[in-house]
């Protein structure tokens, strides 16, 4: 998608859209087949949302509001935090 530039400085330009490249890290998601379940932090999801939904689903993504604080102190922070959870779960992705 080329991006849409509404300002420019004289030096960048700056507006909405996306720069040259921003979709590298799915590009290379896509052209190596690699499959879910997907495990990526919380900065990420909304990323990897617009680019891969719906074939691949994400663990979280940067909407707080859409999942229960129980889900933050029980399971994702938990698994930063103790390596013994993070074994049990990872050995399931």
């Amino acid at each position: 998608m080329d991006p849409v530039y509404l300002l420019s400085s004289g030096r960048d330009p700056r507006g909405l859209g996306l720069e040259a490249a921003n979709d590298a890290a799915v590009e290379f998601f896509i052209k190596e087949k690699l499959q879910g379940p997907i495990y990526n932090n919380y900065d990420v999801g909304a990323y990897l949302i617009y680019y891969l939904y719906p074939n691949h689903r994400v663990f979280i993504d940067n909407r707080p509001e859409a999942y229960p604080t129980s889900f933050f102190t029980e399971v994702y922070w938990p698994l930063h935090l103790d390596e013994q959870k993070w074994q049990s779960v990872s050995s399931l992705l």
